[in-house]
């Protein structure tokens, strides 16, 4: 069995709301195609994490994830390999976002909820 992991990103900088005006522009692109050795299984879930909480990520049939995409509708830290300060999700409290990281190597994943409210949590995972 063969997995393929494709991320496309896009950051603009520019100095109006229309974006016309850009001052930085970057995309990278990142595919990864294989039969067994870095991603033959994914995992896909949803999770309800309360206000105040950290929710630790079930990986399921995966030891080690190489690609994982993280949607939030709440702003949330996802933390990596017990990483203490982790990665903030979401540029305010009320305001979720998402975090895509292909071409990673980690064995274990939580996310903290301090928003005020619960966050609906959507990740996929890709893996071993």
């Amino acid at each position: 069995m063969a997995l393929y992991v494709s991320a496309s990103s896009t950051f603009k900088v520019a100095s109006d709301s229309s974006l016309s005006d850009a001052r930085a522009n970057w995309s990278e692109a990142y595919t990864h195609a294989t039969t067994g050795s870095k991603a033959d299984t994914e995992l896909g879930t949803t999770y309800t994490v309360a206000d105040s909480a950290t929710q630790a990520v079930g990986f399921g049939p995966l030891t080690t994830v190489y690609s994982v995409f993280i949607k939030s509708d709440r702003q949330v830290v996802a933390k990596f390999n017990g990483d203490s300060n982790g990665v903030k999700i979401g540029d305010a409290a009320a305001s979720g976002g998402f975090l895509v990281m292909a071409g990673c190597e980690f064995t274990s994943l939580s996310i903290t909820n301090n928003s005020g409210a619960s966050a609906a949590v959507d990740i996929q995972l890709v893996g071993v």
